[in-house]
């Protein structure tokens, strides 16, 4: 087997099968624009930190729960959200519902 015809090359970015174009001007506003977003949004203190608090009482009580009665929650939670809104207790409740399933 002969390697005559094969060239062997450094693969170079993320895609090295493809072929990579210069960045634009534009290109590098964009980038430059989203990092800005991101530094302020990552600078705002979060909005959610009142809902820990519920969200850690709620998981505490739901561990010990079995798979049918963690169904059972979901089905008075949706009755609940419907009835009452998006409270800040009912909210901590279905963090700590999807938070308890996802650990199963």
């Amino acid at each position: 087997m002969s390697s005559a015809g094969v060239a062997l090359r450094t693969a170079q970015g993320f895609y090295p099968e493809r072929r990579t174009l210069d960045e634009s001007g534009l290109d590098r506003a964009v980038v430059t624009a989203l990092g800005h977003i991101g530094s302020i949004h990552r600078s705002r203190p979060s909005r959610f930190h009142s809902i820990v608090p519920h969200v850690s009482r709620h998981g505490d009580r739901l561990e010990g729960l079995s798979d049918e009665e963690l169904a059972w929650q979901v089905q008075g939670l949706r009755a609940d959200l419907r009835a009452r809104g998006f409270t800040l207790d009912l909210v901590g409740h279905v963090f700590a519902l999807v938070r308890e399933a996802a650990k199963r």
